[in-house]
């Protein structure tokens, strides 16, 4: 299946909080447990599933869709792993095991795949009761499904107030309890996202979202503040998270341009005609620097993209893959022509009509004259680690912030996977394409230019301090008139 350029590079993952269909339960292994909770004089019910534990797992699950996990354990790793796992089931005290008790239990091995590629995530889907199924778009849509109104900045073990939505909530703010458990219990049960909603912490340790008042407790300039709050509505949040979607604006005394891109759209027309309308328009103000902030891009749609790095890169074309792998299975095989039955269960290479290796670029679109620096995190994904990386290897801006995840390239072309063990964790992002991507990588890590590492004390003083460096490295550079290709 011959892909052009806009969808060649990778998938993002995308996270589904609408309810799944109720499957019968294995009346061996399972038992069913509906936990009621009352929400505004109004119940909304949502069962987990109740699953038997072995006395002891004996070996770790496959994934038979992606391309590098069938060989990516020796035995001695899976015996670590499935140490640890066991350990942890031992330290759980019970024969039983809801759905955040499963998670936290087997999150070696699901760390382990993250780490590998981290487009894997495994994700507690909800299970709504069937009377609610037929209206689960309406149940997950409740005004009683609300959410606080800020998301946090993960340092470490700390976490801080990132960006608030409500005067009560102050950015800098260091959270310490949310609704009684402190952060150190719940990071215990989830992913260490550099950037991360209150309500993914609370989705992984409850196993649901459903509350009609949050109590928080926070440490700020030194003062333990207590605060009750209601929170917004989830389509409140949206609407506030969505308001100023590319924060465009100028950083006089650098001397700099600045530009949050925080995704990547379907089509990417609006994006990348906002992009190049703010550039010309820095150019025009005899602004040359200009800093495009990709760090809480996990990615999204690859559409147009030859256009938009049109903009960036003064080429007339731009070498972008090596080659391509894809590994056969039911999920792959009646996508792509050339694959057979024969093939099953087997890694191929990607034949060159399937894959795009380079492309022209617009020359219309191009700048001249600007000096570029692409802000990047470890939450840098998918499309937009591509993106970093494009232009990283061609010369046409320095990448600062701090290291990408390992493989942030490496791999792509998402599928959904199956509930795991007969539990209600899913995997939402099992890649089947292994990418050889043009790149200065090393052993797969996307490295900055400009290294600037995330230090919590900064970030508690309300200061998006990375930031802040790099405006200082950019108004002290000797010479910041001198394009940097």
């Amino acid at each position: 299946m011959k892909k052009p350029i806009i969808y060649l590079i990778f998938a993002a993952v995308i996270f589904s909080a609408e309810a799944k269909k109720p499957s019968a339960p294995d009346s061996l292994r399972q038992l069913r447990r509906e936990r009621e909770v009352s929400i505004e004089n109004r119940s909304l019910k949502i069962l987990d599933l109740v699953t038997v534990q072995p006395h002891d797992w004996t070996q770790l699950p496959t994934v038979p869709e992606h391309p590098a996990f069938d060989g990516l354990f020796d035995p001695h790793e899976q015996r670590v792993i499935l140490e640890e796992v066991n350990r942890r089931r031992r330290e759980h005290g019970s024969d039983t095991l809801l759905t955040a008790d499963y998670f936290y239990i087997w999150r070696p091995w699901f760390d382990r795949l993250w780490e590998e590629d981290p487009h894997y995530r495994v994700f507690p889907v909800p299970l709504a009761s069937a009377d609610h199924y037929k209206n689960a778009r309406k149940v997950y849509k409740d005004p009683g499904n609300r959410r606080l109104p800020f998301d946090c900045i993960l340092i470490e073990d700390t976490l801080v107030v990132g960006r608030s939505f409500d005067p009560l909530f102050r950015v800098g703010d260091r959270v310490v309890t949310i609704n009684g458990v402190t952060v150190p219990e719940y990071l215990k049960y989830n992913y260490t996202d550099r950037y991360i909603w209150p309500a993914m912490l609370m989705i992984y340790y409850y196993y649901g979202f459903a509350v009609d008042r949050f109590e928080v407790i926070l440490e700020r300039d030194g003062i333990i503040v207590e605060i009750e709050t209601p929170g917004l509505q989830e389509k409140e949040q949206l609407r506030y998270t969505m308001r100023n979607f590319y924060n465009i604006t100028t950083y006089e005394d650098a001397g700099a341009g600045y530009i949050q891109l925080r995704r990547f759209y379907p089509h990417n027309g609006h994006l990348i005609k906002t992009v190049h309308k703010a550039i010309l328009d820095f150019k025009q103000q005899g602004i040359n620097n200009v800093v495009i902030d990709v760090r809480r891009n996990g990615g999204g749609s690859g559409h147009n993209f030859d256009k938009l790095l049109s903009i960036f890169v003064d080429k007339p074309r731009i070498e972008y893959m090596r080659g391509q792998r894809i590994k056969v299975s039911d999920k792959t095989l009646g996508n792509y022509g050339f694959l057979t039955e024969d093939m099953m269960g087997t890694v191929v290479d990607m034949p060159q009509d399937e894959f795009v290796a380079s492309f022209p670029t617009d020359r219309k679109m191009y700048v001249d004259g600007m000096n570029y620096y692409i802000l990047a995190s470890k939450d840098t994904g998918s499309i937009a680690a591509s993106f970093v990386n494009i232009l990283q290897y061609n010369g046409a801006a320095k990448i600062a912030g701090e290291p990408l995840r390992r493989n942030a390239l490496r791999y792509g072309e998402v599928v959904g996977g199956e509930d795991i063990a007969s539990t209600l964790l899913c995997p939402t992002g099992i890649s089947t394409v292994e990418f050889d991507e043009f790149t200065r990588a090393a052993d797969g890590v996307v490295s900055p230019d400009i290294p600037i590492p995330y230090i919590a004390s900064q970030y508690l003083t309300g200061k998006d301090a990375v930031l802040e460096k790099l405006l200082e490295i950019i108004k002290t550079t000797n010479n910041p008139q001198t394009p940097n290709r």
